[in-house]
């Protein structure tokens, strides 16, 4: 009697250890089990991007047209009129070196290429500008043209200074008046500026049916 109650009591404790061993290994603890859902439902977090400032400086790789506006480093200019005259004034007011009826005349084969321009100097510290928007060449296709050319400007409403001029146009520069050397010192300040100029193209080297100047480093398309 006392050998069989020995032999359950042995067996009771071998199948409680049994129990306890499979319940340790089957079921997680809370830890383990709250680690999981975390690992599961963790959110995946995207790197933040930094979104680039739109430049405020216009390309010199692009090419415009008349009416649209530049902003360069120290100048801000809109091209407001371009084309081809035979015949350009020169009358010293708001119709200087533009096309005309009545004016200079250019010679047989020739046409002027005139421009207007509109700007403000937009730096903030005085600028010492050297021929603002001259030009003395122009490009047709893959082909450059040098050639001779007048730039005047002005304060609005002031009188006309020559920017730079070509050997043609001495005579008509020095009746301007003003400094030739094309140098002017900018002040900042909220002054407008106009600029008005004209180059002389070779009919037989207009090709295509427009052009390119290029204007403070910046391409403009001329159409004929």
């Amino acid at each position: 009697m006392n050998k069989n109650k020995s032999v359950k009591v042995i067996m009771a404790v071998l199948l409680s250890a049994s129990m306890c061993g499979c319940g340790s290994e089957a079921e997680p603890g809370p830890d383990t089990d709250s680690k999981e859902k975390e690992t599961e439902t963790a959110p995946e977090t995207t790197p933040e991007t930094a979104v680039p400032e739109e430049s405020k400086i216009s390309s010199e790789d692009q090419v415009y047209h008349v009416g649209d506006t530049i902003t360069a480093d120290d100048f801000i200019f809109t091209l407001s009129d371009a084309g081809f005259a035979g015949t350009v004034s020169k009358e010293t007011d708001d119709s200087f070196l533009l096309k005309a009826d009545e004016g200079m005349e250019i010679y047989d084969g020739a046409l002027y290429l005139y421009y207007a321009v509109d700007y403000q100097f937009t730096g903030s510290f005085a600028d010492e500008e050297y021929c603002s928007f001259f030009t003395d060449r122009y490009t047709v296709g893959n082909t450059a043209f040098m050639t001779d050319g007048l730039t005047v400007f002005r304060k609005a409403g002031g009188d006309w200074t020559v920017s730079g001029c070509g050997t043609r146009f001495q005579s008509i520069a020095a009746s301007v008046g003003g400094d030739l050397s094309g140098v002017y010192t900018y002040e900042p300040s909220d002054e407008k500026y106009e600029a008005h100029g004209i180059l002389i193209t070779e009919e037989k080297n207009l090709t295509e049916d427009s052009v390119i100047i290029e204007l403070m480093g910046y391409k403009f398309e001329i159409s004929k």
